[in-house]
């Protein structure tokens, strides 16, 4: 920094002693040596130094161990005892005397050492320029030079002393919607949700900086190197210059910026120790007990405050009351009338009032007078101003402390609550408060600070010394951004919430004749009038009627769009010359279609548009979806999207590849050579193969159910696609049809959409990637291939699955003349494992959970695969490339989560619109009351995987209401939620961290705030609710090259934090009583003995309207055979099951084709009499059974010919054949009787038929 003397002008008038001759050659200088002197190095021999005088002005005498000063140090500043004088010379050789006599002084001592020095200086004439006196201009000229140089001294040490700087001009105040804590009756007064105002704190300039560190401290410059003690003539070597190195001091008091660093702290950052810090455990229990000091301090400060107000009101209605008795005095006294008690107690005539009794009486109806004129000016006030003050007047203790409202002071001057509570906001100002915020209990009782000074946004010239490398990740957040969902404040009668603000009205500021620079700010660029225009009329000007209305939510989003797209056209998206890269997503849910473009650069979600679906339940526990339907909206979906590119400066052309992402394990059976499907998709929460578990359990030892984990890492469940597939195998013509000609294809949706995108029956690519194969109970998890045991287990041929491929690679190109013609694909995932990367959880030990419908929490395992002994399912995560590594996950899915909502809406009718009504209806009430719900509508998923469990809600009492109902639903997301944690944790032996979501469901803050609570980590939620879009368009643009996945890594996602805010003791207790809950809800769905695989042949018909092209042509009918008919009757038993007497008539063909089911569990078809059909026919029974559930009411078809039955052995070899060895074959009249004694006559039997059975009786093929 410049010193004030460079700054300053220089001046006018010069000095009079210059001295020009210091200023000369540099001159030389001689050595006179004293007569003493000490003897040479080497000639010492015999010499003593008896004086300080010997030893000469330094030097290092190593044979002497005495105290020295090497090479002249801490000689400096003294005289020297030596007698030699050191004398200079001048260019003529004459000693000069002015350097002897300068010697020990000053150089600047002006020593008059000549002739020239003594003659008098230079006399200056009167009238010279130089002496006059100088002008008013050039005085106001040096002044004003002189001013801002030491303003400009002031200003730079100012600023260095500023860590923060204010900022230039303040920003518009904004609002927040903030849910605490709930945590007892008592608790904050029943607060539910505050809305917070928040405004930007001004920083003094003159407030010295504090201590903040957030950034490892760079090591200083080492020291330079000790000097070392030696002779002159010796040589130092570089191992004793390395020896004599002293390490650099660095200081632990003060830093380069004017911070104490701590000793601790400064040792961390040059890595010299102190690395781990090991916090004592005491400090939990510490934070409890401030916790429940901090809750009991609340319910004083509310106790005391109610006290005072009863005291008050008291105080007021004894005033009253006294104004009563003296206006009645006064009038008493007017009328003339005597008081009783006066009549009594004195004669004296009534004189009136006392001069005390009408001061007192005039100052009452003075305050009366005050008040109803307040009331008065109220009345008369505006609408939102009136209301305003009487929500002030009227807000309890609680809103107070909330909004940091000042205390109402008493006489004696105290405040009415004890400020020191307002800092404790739960977690909002962490961070961002200053050092005062954090140490409120040093403040004194009635403090009148409030704590909105310490809830504000950093400035946007904030410090980065003062922050670190935060600082960035600190200006840009978005949790302080106004929550436009939120309409609490629109009513001024009835609150929402326990904080309300005035709602800004427009169109009042508009008429309002004096309007304020800060109203005219609000909407500088005039988008409100814009879009209440573009609302009220088209492009053309033409009003809008009632026949437009129902377009309004459609175009609403792309008309503000087109609004900001008019006043940003400058910027358009181009980079480097050319237009940024998009990436096309077909997201495929449960109940929804979507078609999503993402800016490849910053993953930003450009276009969306989406269509809902047709789920039919034909019957209970039935799912299905039209094939034929997904791939309509997925057209129509990708029209929509890509043509809002236009109004955003983009084209088709952008985009540069497509990736997809689908609901997994929803199975579809088609024709490869029509391209028509067979059946309608089987969803993935279908629950209709329960009974095919059971067959296919019934194969394997002691029936467990975890047998194939080994090799798929799945359990046996109804959940996953190749019991599907099997079910449909056995109960659908066409698929059993297509088998046997070998056009059969089987696939998930993922599958589906990409065979009819490239070409289908022309060509088109059967594939699928490791995500979606891992979820069909068929794929080897170490091979990343079908496994053939397995295929041959549940009976599907490797010829009708797809070619297992990567999740990121280019499969091909679209080729369906749509819009997405040409364009290729890249990507494919499953939609769980997609949002595990679209959440960024790359990294072993990282987890995420989706809310939707179900639920469903991947943890990524990394690539070490982990077979999980507690309940959990081992899945593949994502295999980015041909040659990538694959990495596993471990997967827990729940059955019922938003599915619970729309239960309650449309079974119980407890709500009318789940999205906004389920967190203010829970919102209303601090627990459930003890009230435990647990969904399993269609049975649990993991842990459990209990397909008999069905849904209760226990611990209902008098005092139960929706409101506590609704409540223990989302709890019972959140508790099944912590069943897979605690599943995790014990299979994988690390505890989770932190937890990331996202969903629609996610939205609610109830419910992320109750998952933090129950679960004790924190919750991070996407400000993106469907992450999965965003992890099929990672894969996609990492095999288009559009970016990498290391790059992605890195990639910060933004989110919102909910940090647990419940005691352990609390949190277990209730998950205690939810495990009681679940052993409740076990064994209530029993299944019912049936004579097919799935046990459920009766099937209604489809709700979902099919195409003709579904019916697949018949077979030629073949040859005729005969049937076996002994009488007309048949009976069934309590339970159902047949008691097979006469009457039976079945083809021998029928018998074998039935037999996957034990023969004395075979249920006929009741005949009157013996009927002979084609092949293409059908006969159903004429009489139904009592029951209605058995197998007489299902159409079966008739096989006609023997070599049939030897064409199901050679195609179908997985058919678990058990016919009971025949005791007699005779050619014409032949009994067959089996174990249970059911004998039947048959009239032929063909030839050859008996080596069939003979063979069938002894062979058990899988």
């Amino acid at each position: 920094m410049a010193s004030l003397s460079s700054l300053l002008p220089a001046p006018v008038q010069q000095v009079w002693d210059r001295d020009d001759e210091r200023q000369g050659q540099r001159v030389g200088s001689a050595l006179v040596v004293s007569q003493t002197s000490v003897p040479p190095y080497g000639q010492r021999k015999g010499w003593v130094p008896r004086a300080e005088e010997d030893y000469g002005d330094g030097g290092a005498f190593p044979e002497i161990h005495v105290a020295q000063y090497p090479l002249g140090m801490g000689a400096r500043g003294k005289e020297s005892t030596s007698n030699a004088l050191a004398v200079q010379l001048d260019e003529a050789g004459r000693v000069k005397y002015s350097a002897i006599a300068r010697q020990g002084h000053s150089a600047d001592k002006i020593i008059y050492s000549k002739l020239t020095d003594l003659l008098p200086s230079e006399v200056l004439a009167e009238d010279d320029p130089s002496l006059q006196k100088p002008t008013e201009d050039d005085i106001q000229d040096i002044t004003e030079k002189t001013k801002l140089a030491l303003e400009k001294l002031t200003n730079a040490k100012i600023s260095a002393a500023l860590p923060v700087k204010a900022a230039p001009k303040a920003a518009p105040a904004q609002y927040i919607r903030y849910t605490p804590a709930q945590q007892g009756g008592t608790f904050n007064s029943g607060a539910k949700q505050r809305v917070i105002r928040m405004v930007e704190a001004q920083a003094d300039p003159m407030e010295p900086p504090r201590f903040q560190i957030n950034k490892k401290i760079p090591r200083a410059a080492p020291s330079p190197p000790a000097p070392v003690l030696h002779s002159p003539p010796r040589r130092v070597s570089v191992k004793q210059q390395r020896d004599w190195k002293v390490p650099p001091c660095v200081s632990h008091w003060k830093n380069a910026k004017g911070y104490t660093i701590p000793l601790d702290k400064r040792l961390a950052a040059d890595g010299r120790g102190l690395q781990q810090v090991h916090i004592n455990e005491n400090f939990s229990k510490l934070a409890e007990a401030l916790y429940i000091a901090d809750r009991k301090a609340r319910e004083a400060v509310e106790a005391r405050a109610q006290l005072e107000r009863r005291l008050a009101q008291r105080e007021k209605e004894k005033k009253e009351e006294h104004l009563r008795m003296l206006a009645q005095r006064a009038r008493d006294h007017r009328a003339g009338i005597r008081p009783a008690e006066e009549e009594t107690e004195s004669a004296e005539p009534e004189e009136g009032l006392s001069d005390a009794d009408k001061a007192e009486r005039d100052r009452l109806r003075a305050e009366r007078h005050k008040d109803r004129q307040r009331e008065r000016n109220l009345a008369r006030a505006a609408p939102d101003k009136r209301s305003k003050l009487v929500k002030d007047r009227e807000r309890d203790i609680s809103e107070q402390i909330a909004l940091g409202m000042p205390a109402k002071t008493n006489q004696g001057g105290e405040g009415m609550f004890d400020q020191r509570l307002f800092n404790n906001s739960k977690g909002m100002d962490s961070g961002y408060g200053d050092d005062e915020a954090y140490t409120v209990y040093d403040k004194p009782w009635r403090n009148q600070d409030t704590v909105g000074a310490h809830i504000y946004r950093p400035t946007r010239n904030a410090d980065k010394d003062n922050y670190g490398g935060d600082i960035d990740a600190i200006v840009n957040t978005r949790r302080f951004v106004a929550d436009k969902e939120f309409a609490g404040t629109s009513s001024s009668n009835t609150r929402a919430g326990p904080v309300q603000f005035e709602k800004d009205n427009p169109s009042a500021r508009e008429e309002n004749q004096s309007r304020s620079q800060s109203d005219a700010d609000f909407d500088p660029f005039g988008l409100d009038r814009f879009l209440s225009e573009a609302k009220r009329a088209d492009k053309s000007g033409r009003k809008r009627d009632h026949h437009d209305h129902h377009d309004r939510h459609d175009t609403h989003k792309k008309r503000r769009d087109y609004c900001l797209y008019l006043f940003a056209e400058a910027d358009m998206p181009v980079k480097n010359g050319l237009k940024k890269s998009l990436v096309g997503v077909i997201d495929d849910g449960t109940k929804t279609v979507r078609f999503v473009i993402f800016e490849a650069e910053r993953s930003e979600e450009l276009a969306a548009y989406q269509l809902d679906k047709t789920e039919v339940q034909p019957q209970e526990g039935w799912y299905e979806q039209d094939p034929m339907e997904i791939l309509n909206h997925i057209k129509t979906c990708a029209d929509n999207a890509i043509g809002q590119l236009t109004e955003l400066g983009y084209s088709k052309e952008d985009i540069v590849t497509l990736g997809i992402t689908n609901q997994r394990e929803t199975t579809i059976a088609w024709d490869k050579y029509t391209g028509v499907p067979l059946h309608p998709a089987i969803a993935w929460n279908d629950i209709r193969t329960d009974t095919t578990v059971d067959a296919v359990l019934s194969k394997l030892p002691d029936r467990n159910k975890n047998y194939l984990k080994s090799i798929s890492g799945l359990p046996i469940s109804p959940y996953f696609s190749a019991l599907k597939m099997r079910w449909m195998k056995d109960n659908i013509k066409a698929v059993r049809r297509a088998s046997r000609d070998k056009r059969l294809l089987f696939g998930t949706v993922d599958s589906w959409i990409v065979w009819n995108l490239t070409g289908g029956p022309q060509g088109g690519l059967h594939i699928t990637d490791v995500t979606n194969a891992s979820r069909t109970l068929l794929m080897d998890l170490d091979t990343l291939n079908w496994d053939p045991m397995l295929c041959r287990l549940f009976g599907i041929h490797r010829d009708s699955l797809p070619q297992i491929r990567s999740s990121s690679e280019l499969y091909g190109v679209v080729k369906d003349g749509s819009i997405l013609d040409g364009m290729g694909i890249s990507g494919m995932l499953g939609n769980q494992q997609a949002a595990l990367v679209g959440q960024n959880c790359l990294q072993a030990g990282q987890a995420k959970n989706t809310y939707r419908s179900g639920c469903f929490l991947l943890y990524n395992t990394g690539t070490r695969r982990v077979h999980s002994t507690h309940g959990l399912i081992t899945t593949v995560a994502y295999k980015l490339g041909p040659n990538a590594p694959v990495v596993y996950a471990l997967e827990g899915s729940i059955a019922v989560a938003g599915g619970a909502m729309k239960f309650l809406r449309d079974n119980l009718k407890l709500m009318k619109d789940v999205a906004t009504e389920t967190e203010q209806i829970a919102g209303q009430v601090f627990s459930t009351g003890d009230v435990y719900f647990v969904p399993a509508f269609s049975g649990l998923y993991a842990p459990y995987w209990r397909k008999d469990a069905r849904g209760i809600i226990c611990g209902l009492t008098a005092f139960t209401t929706k409101n506590h109902i609704i409540r223990a639903a989302l709890e019972a997301v959140c508790f099944q939620t912590r069943d897979i944690l605690e599943a995790m944790n014990k299979d994988c032996g690390m505890p989770l961290g932190k937890l990331h979501v996202d969903g629609k469901m996610a939205e609610n803050q109830l419910l992320m705030q109750l998952q933090a609570d129950l679960i004790g980590i924190p919750v991070l939620r996407a400000h993106t609710w469907d992450m999965s879009a965003l992890g099929a368009a990672v894969c996609a643009g990492n095999a288009a090259g559009v970016w990498a996945v290391d790059q992605w890594r890195h990639h910060v996602t933004p989110n919102d934090t909910f940090l647990p805010t419940t005691t352990d003791d609390d949190r277990d207790a209730r998950y205690t009583k939810w495990k009681m809950a679940v052993q409740r809800s076990l064994g209530w769905a029993t299944t019912k003995k049936s004579i097919a695989m799935t046990g459920q042949t009766i099937r209604k018909s489809s709700m979902v309207t099919l195409n003709e092209s579904y019916d697949v042509p018949p077979s030629p009918p073949r040859s005729r055979t005969a049937s076996f008919v002994d009488g007309p009757s048949i009976d069934y038993d309590r339970l159902g099951n047949p008691i097979i007497d006469e009457g039976v008539h079945k083809s021998i063909g029928e018998l074998i084709k039935f037999s996957p089911r034990r023969f004395s569990e075979f249920v006929p078809v009741q005949k009157d009499e013996a009927t002979i059909l084609d092949d293409a026919e059908y006969f159903m029974s004429k009489k139904e059974c009592d029951y209605g559930m058995c197998q007489c009411c299902e159409p079966k078809k008739k096989l006609t010919n023997w070599e049939t039955i030897e064409e199901i052995i050679e195609n179908e070899p997985e058919i678990y054949f058990d016919v009971p060895n025949p005791t007699v074959f005779e050619r014409n009249e032949t009994v067959f009787t089996n174990s249970v004694g059911l004998s039947k006559t048959l009239n032929k039997v063909p030839e050859g038929f008996t080596d069939i059975c003979n063979k069938l009786s002894h062979t058990t093929l899988m």
